[in-house]
């Protein structure tokens, strides 16, 4: 009998109906990580977890079940004065005991966002040890559960918020099973494993049963493993290869050796919406390849701009986390046709710019970084791409090579003098612009054919911006009858009107046709103006002295 057992941020062990089940265990669900960031209820980070998980499987009385005994010892750092504290885990925890700096508080469950009042206030910055204990119950020991959607996503450890931490696990389990989770494996027995993960990353991730495939990649001067969960088929193994090769060859010949030495990937057999993190990733094995090649390269990327754990001014993590977006919607183009890559880009950056302009929007996106924070990286992610039109591709691809092989620690203020020198440009009009907080401009668009004597078919372009005015580089697509045509357009004021010649009839116009600068547009077209230029008559007579 295969028995696989699967575990990610934001998965519980789910019930899955299966037939024969007279009475099935009830679903471990919670409200989404998502809805529970999005009250802003959240007033500490979680630094790091060390974990102590004894898996057992047994067979009497039926159903078969999988048991779980959990132990965390979580360091965190409060974000500010506080005197509550909130944290997310399964309302099926069973006899859960929770230590807080050596007492035990009065908990209150709110639906699986456990609520804590503290004995004293918390100041900003302070560092604090909590504890906790308690048992989980799967209704089936023959599992193979893909992480869970926004929309039931439950908490297997307890979760503060979504920053970066680093982990120390020790797993104890079946001596006949295999079992994988995130960082590198330092040490291990039969039936007992210890994994570290010293570089901060924002999920904790297992996968374990009798039935699980381990594949040890050889990638120079990374440990690669692919741990494939049962029901995977080889060809699907196979295809999760060979993406994992063309992302690396592409990320490898854009950036340069990777910075970390670790990647760990759980193949599993269903379509999922999961965040790429370094240390481990979840493959789906079907599904749509475009998304699937998106998770891969989001992991793979993590290799070059591993997630930091700083909340200083000058934190790189917001930064790092674009440049991941970036480096994996590169990889992915490399490895579509150009048509498909083409809509594949239009349609994520399209939905980046709806996360950054649109708060409502942000509070309905999958699990995954808290609301405010996915708002920023969606806009930082666009930012990169208004840079590279603003300095040009070549200057843009130098930038990020040499960032990839700067030095530790790396910060934003030392990326900005970065593109300053390779560009040759003074780009502090660049940053102020786009990274102080506020709304995104808007830019009305519109555009009408204007059909001359002489210059014959005409474009005439006006975009008005409200509000703030932004000093920006866009792409201007015109499509005609004779071919299309693209270029660069600037838009420096309140009110911007351009005349471009073209030949043949003009069919449409687009500003930013791939969606790639943080605006947003409205576009309305206007009818056509024919414009009849009359010759000065010259008259005739003498010349006056």
């Amino acid at each position: 009998m295969q028995r696989v057992f699967f575990v990610w941020l934001t998965l519980c062990l789910a019930a899955t109906g299966e037939a024969g089940m007279k009475a099935p265990a009830p679903p471990l669900a919670v409200p989404a990580l998502s809805s529970v960031a999005s009250s802003g209820a959240h007033s500490v980070d979680a630094v790091h977890y060390r974990g102590r998980i004894r898996i057992s499987a047994t067979t009497f009385p039926a159903p078969a079940q999988s048991l779980l005994v959990l132990r965390w010892k979580v360091r965190v750092r409060a974000r500010r004065s506080t005197r509550h504290l909130r944290f997310q885990l399964t309302r099926s925890a069973r006899a859960l005991q929770v230590r807080i700096d050596g007492l035990q508080p009065v908990l209150r469950d709110a639906g699986g966002e456990y609520q804590v009042f503290l004995p004293r206030v918390w100041l900003p910055a302070s560092l604090h040890v909590l504890r906790f204990q308690y048992v989980l119950r799967a209704p089936q020991p023959n599992l193979a559960l893909p992480p869970a959607s926004a929309a039931n996503a439950s908490a297997w450890y307890p979760v503060f918020s979504s920053r970066p931490f680093t982990t120390d696990l020790t797993f104890t389990f079946p001596a006949h099973w295999k079992l994988g989770s995130r960082g590198e494996l330092v040490s291990w027995t039969a039936g007992r494993q210890h994994w570290v993960d010293n570089t901060p990353s924002s999920s904790i991730a297992l996968v374990a049963g009798t039935d699980v495939r381990v594949t040890t990649r050889d990638v120079p001067g990374v440990n690669e493993q692919i741990f494939s969960a049962a029901g995977v088929s080889a060809p699907a193994r196979r295809q999760i290869q060979g993406i994992l090769d063309k992302t690396e060859n592409e990320l490898r010949m854009l950036l340069g050796a990777p910075r970390l030495h670790a990647l760990n990937v759980a193949v599993i057999p269903a379509l999922v919406q999961v965040e790429g993190d370094a240390g481990f990733v979840a493959a789906p094995a079907g599904g749509s390849p475009q998304e699937q090649q998106w998770e891969l390269a989001r992991a793979v990327a993590a290799l070059w701009w591993p997630p930091s754990s700083s909340t200083t001014v000058d934190s790189p993590a917001r930064l790092l986390r674009a440049l991941q977006n970036w480096s994996a919607m590169r990889a992915v183009r490399a490895q579509l046709p150009a048509a498909p890559a083409q809509l594949w880009l239009c349609r994520r950056n399209e939905q980046w710019q709806r996360e950054a302009s649109d708060p409502a929007q942000s509070r309905a996106s999958s699990s995954g970084p808290a609301r405010e924070t996915r708002q920023l990286v969606a806009r930082d992610t666009l930012v990169l791409s208004a840079l590279k039109l603003q300095i040009g591709a070549p200057q843009f691809s130098h930038l990020l090579a040499a960032y990839a092989a700067a030095p530790s620690p790396r910060s934003l203020t030392s990326f900005e003098a970065l593109a300053e020198s390779i560009s040759h440009q003074d780009l502090d009009w660049f940053w102020r612009q786009w990274l102080t907080p506020g709304r995104l401009p808007r830019l009305d668009f519109s555009w009408r054919r204007i059909r001359l004597p002489r210059s014959g078919e005409t474009v005439q372009v006006r975009m008005r911006q409200h509000g703030k005015v932004f000093s920006l580089r866009a792409p201007l697509l015109i499509v005609t009858s004779r071919g299309n045509y693209l270029q660069m357009v600037d838009v420096r004021n309140a009110d911007t009107i351009l005349g471009i010649p073209v030949s043949g009839t003009v069919s449409s116009v687009q500003i930013d046709p791939e969606h790639l600068l943080p605006v947003e547009v409205k576009s309305a077209p206007l009818p056509i103006r024919t414009v009849h230029v009359r010759r000065a008559r010259r008259t005739r007579g003498r010349r006056r002295m």
